[in-house]
């Protein structure tokens, strides 16, 4: 669900009800059905959300690896107009590579302060995780975390882009819900921030290091997240 130049917080529900105006003025209803606000549906579940994938007036097109949508600006070029399909995984940056292994993590429990639960956490590719985000080594780094007691799930991934900005995105599911939340363009920490991280003894807190939320009000949106929820 592409958005041209739209501000909006990438925590919490997407919101159809409210009309998003891009850079020149224009304003996008999302509740127009077959326009830019139809929302996807599956069986026996809803889905919130917008999308303006093959609209007249925002056309997508693809030319090799690329993704990009007319008029979008440039720093969202290869993310792709999701279309808020329920219970599938959004879609990774289609133009740039993985520069380290995805840091897979399991907690037993999810919890925010003095955890006491087992973490098992890749801790080589976790270190590389954090010195490419310390160094600003431009590639997408990616993580994958499940909750043991809870079958909860958290993915998600920091594009660091040639400009020393970043695209970061995250998407979890627990039970009968799901949730990604918008593709926003970010600053990233302080590099001394990352090297904090590198010196912390415990691996659970140099994974939430990495998959801190990155998310402001602020942001460019680059693709709308949605919330699925239901049998």
């Amino acid at each position: 669900m592409a958005v041209v130049g739209v501000i909006v917080a990438a925590c919490g529900p997407a919101k159809n009800e409210t009309d998003a105006t891009d850079s020149g003025g224009a304003t996008i209803d999302p509740s127009t059905s077959g326009t830019s606000g139809k929302p996807a549906t599956d069986d026996g579940g809803e889905t919130t959300g917008t999308s303006t994938s093959g609209t007249s007036d925002n056309p997508v097109t693809t030319g090799g690896a690329e993704v990009t949508t007319g008029g979008a600006p440039p720093e969202c070029a290869c993310i792709v107009d999701d279309p808020g399909r329920q219970w599938v995984d959004p879609s990774l940056p289609t133009c740039v590579g993985s520069i380290c292994p995805t840091v897979v993590a399991a907690f037993e429990e999810a919890c925010d302060t003095d955890c006491n639960g087992q973490a098992e956490v890749d801790a080589v590719a976790l270190e590389c995780a954090l010195v490419a985000l310390r160094d600003r080594t431009p590639g997408l780094i990616r993580w994958s975390l499940k909750i043991t007691d809870s079958a909860a799930t958290d993915d998600g991934y920091v594009w660091i882009r040639e400009d020393g900005g970043a695209i970061w995105r995250k998407w979890e599911s627990e039970g009968v819900y799901f949730e990604a939340t918008a593709a926003q363009l970010v600053a990233l920490p302080a590099s001394a921030v990352y090297e904090q991280c590198l010196a912390e003894l415990d691996g659970r807190d140099r994974f939430d290091c990495l998959r801190q939320s990155l998310a402001g009000p602020e942001n460019l949106v680059c693709d709308l997240g949605w919330i699925a929820s239901g049998i």
